[in-house]
């Protein structure tokens, strides 16, 4: 009798042991961001501008991932309602300048790597006259 025989086989690395596979998707850390403060508090001088704000972030993603960050700036009514959200960069930095009239701010950055993010925010508390 004549018949067809099938053979299959695999090899695998030695040191197939110490190989780890990453099952799920980790999002960005972290690692330092300026300023250290949440609470900012900024006077306005003379010209109608305060002294530059400048804003930054430094982070890594665990999986090697592209990093993509988004600023953005929500101005808060004083009932606290969302009254102007724009995003206003794409980098690791932003400088901000405040202005009149007197105002709260919420400054954010996301730190995504298009599948996960995190998120940085300060509060700025825009008052006239000097602190």
């Amino acid at each position: 009798m004549l018949g067809i025989i099938s053979i299959s086989a695999c090899v695998l690395p030695e040191d197939i042991e110490d190989k780890q596979i990453q099952l799920y998707e980790e999002p960005p850390q972290i690692i330092s961001f300026s300023p250290e403060a949440h609470v900012i508090k900024v006077a306005i001088g003379n010209d109608g501008v305060s002294k530059p704000i400048e804003f930054s972030v430094e982070a890594a993603d665990p999986d090697g991932d592209k990093i993509n960050y988004n600023w953005e700036i929500t101005e808060t009514a004083e009932n606290g309602a969302v009254s102007v959200k724009q995003m206003v960069s794409t980098t690791k930095e932003y400088t901000y300048f405040a202005t009149l009239p007197a105002k709260k701010l919420i400054v954010g950055v996301e730190v995504s790597d298009q599948k996960k993010s995190v998120f940085v925010y300060w509060i700025i508390e825009v008052i006239s006259g000097v602190i």
